[in-house]
């Protein structure tokens, strides 16, 4: 193979649990010259056009994703583990409540919750009809992008061991 290319791509599918070896097309391989071309490639069919790849929330599962499937790699039991934060995230986020019925004693600890603002700005817009400040427009924005620097930092770190820890 030339480009360094394996042949395969390395599907992770987190809700499913799942993680598959794919073939890879020689064609499209040498088109998109190797690997990361035709990753990019694929992703490109996959997601719809009217996505916005880089809004702050797709930044966020991105790094999320990103994150979490080179650690499932690794540990095959964070799949469980990330079950249960979901569900304590949900709960913890002023989803189905306003952020005004939590109390102040534990306003802190809302306020370290990353979807919290994401969460109050979308509210606020959508219930209340108040645009969101700048400065909660530029916090929500650096969390999103420190998030996917993390997980792109642990993926490019931790990706060369994949195919041994996986075949």
């Amino acid at each position: 193979m030339r480009y360094a290319e394996t042949g395969y791509n390395l599907e992770i599918d987190l809700s499913r649990g799942n993680i598959e070896k794919v073939a890879t097309d020689p064609k499209e391989t040498e088109l998109y010259l190797g690997g990361l071309g035709t990753n990019a490639k694929l992703l490109w069919d996959r997601v719809p056009p009217e996505v916005e790849a880089f809004s702050p929330e797709n930044l966020l599962i991105f790094g999320a994703g990103l994150l979490l499937s080179s650690l499932y790699v690794y540990f095959r039991d964070i799949n469980q583990i990330w079950d249960v934060l979901v569900t304590v995230l949900f709960f913890c986020s002023p989803i189905i409540y306003p952020l005004t019925r939590v109390p102040d004693y534990l306003m802190p600890y809302y306020r370290l919750n990353p979807v919290t603002l994401f969460i109050g700005m979308y509210r606020d817009v959508m219930v209340a009809g108040n645009l969101p400040s700048l400065f909660s427009i530029g916090v929500v924005i650096g969390f999103a992008i420190a998030a996917y620097l993390v997980g792109s930092f642990v993926f490019s770190k931790l990706q060369r061991r994949f195919a041994e820890e996986i075949g």
